[in-house]
């Protein structure tokens, strides 16, 4: 088979599109997930968008429930949250946001994690 400029050019543009899409891919992910210890990249959403019933997933799996809003000025979000400790009672906190943190959750029960490296998702988050 004999390769040609065209040929060798329409292959060199595949691959460049490849490249692309990945890398639009990886930026994606990394502006909607947060990277946890022991879970690695893990889906998120700004923290001005949870709702009461909202599950929070911290590093390790650990998790909590928010509970309510307790206080909001124009960058941070103050909630009312219940997590389970270490033996097996509920407790009640706060947490305290900037409005644009993206925070870890977890929906239906089940935390989705991407298949991303820490040093991809630190290059591409922003």
């Amino acid at each position: 088979m004999k390769l040609t400029y065209a040929a060798l050019a329409r292959a060199s543009n595949d691959r460049t599109s490849e490249i692309r899409t990945r890398l639009e891919n990886l930026r994606t992910i990394a502006r909607r997930t947060i990277w946890l210890q022991g879970l690695g990249a893990v889906e998120g959403k700004p923290a001005e968008m949870l709702e009461v019933g909202d599950v929070t997933v911290w590093n390790h799996g650990g998790s909590e429930t928010i509970l309510g809003r307790l206080h909001e000025t124009p960058s941070t979000i103050t909630f009312q949250t219940s997590y389970v400790d270490s033996s097996g009672t509920t407790r009640a906190s706060q947490r305290k946001f900037n409005r644009a943190k993206i925070v870890g959750i977890s929906i239906a029960g089940k935390i989705t994690t991407h298949n991303i490296t820490r040093e991809e998702h630190s290059r591409y988050r922003n």
